[in-house]
């Protein structure tokens, strides 16, 4: 069901919040305080969502691909099975976010915050994942193939069953210790233990 932006907010003001499969595709939400909002199995394909707050948000089966989600801040939301491929989602926030199932291909992290975040079979395939921080994340079954890794955060994260990358620089390890070597291509034991 499609909705106008002014009809979400209205809505959203007055107190409701299931707003399960809507079409919001390529809407300006830019610096909206959405807090708790259910946009479940949503159509938010192209959706700037630049500077929002969605804390707590159910975007479960959502399609949020080729979103502009900069700064956004999903603490605690649920997107599982969300596609957020293509995403450009710098400094966005997602500490103790659920992302069970995602696909989050080709997207931009550089600095997104993903700490104490549930990230099971998860898809980072040619992402950026410069200065992120995963610090004390649940990581299992994650591909991180041909992913951009550059003082990205690890300390303390839970790690099993990892594919990729090939290539790391300036990255802090789950036991702390820092990899430095940009150029060394090392198999997968040796590059997260």
């Amino acid at each position: 069901m499609r909705i106008t932006v002014e009809e979400l907010l209205r809505r959203y003001a007055a107190g409701e919040r299931d707003f399960t499969g809507i079409n919001l595709k390529g809407c300006d939400l830019a610096g909206v305080n959405l807090i708790g909002i259910n946009f479940s199995a949503s159509n938010l394909l192209f959706t700037n969502f630049s500077n929002a707050n969605l804390s707590g948000a159910d975007l479960s089966g959502t399609d949020l691909a080729q979103s502009q989600l900069d700064r956004i801040n999903l603490s605690r939301a649920i997107l599982r099975k969300a596609d957020l491929s293509y995403v450009v989602m710098r400094d966005a926030y997602l500490e103790g976010a659920d992302l069970a199932d995602p696909y989050l291909g080709h997207g931009d992290f550089d600095g997104a915050i993903f700490r104490g975040s549930n990230l099971e079979r998860v898809s980072f395939y040619s992402s950026n994942l410069r200065r992120s921080d995963f610090e004390g994340a649940n990581i299992i079954e994650v591909s991180f193939e041909n992913t951009y890794i550059y003082r990205t955060n690890f300390r303390n994260a839970i790690l099993k069953n990892i594919s990729g990358p090939t290539q790391r620089c300036e990255t802090i390890m789950p036991n702390g210790e820092v990899v430095f070597d940009p150029e060394v291509v090392t198999g997968l034991k040796d590059f997260w233990f």
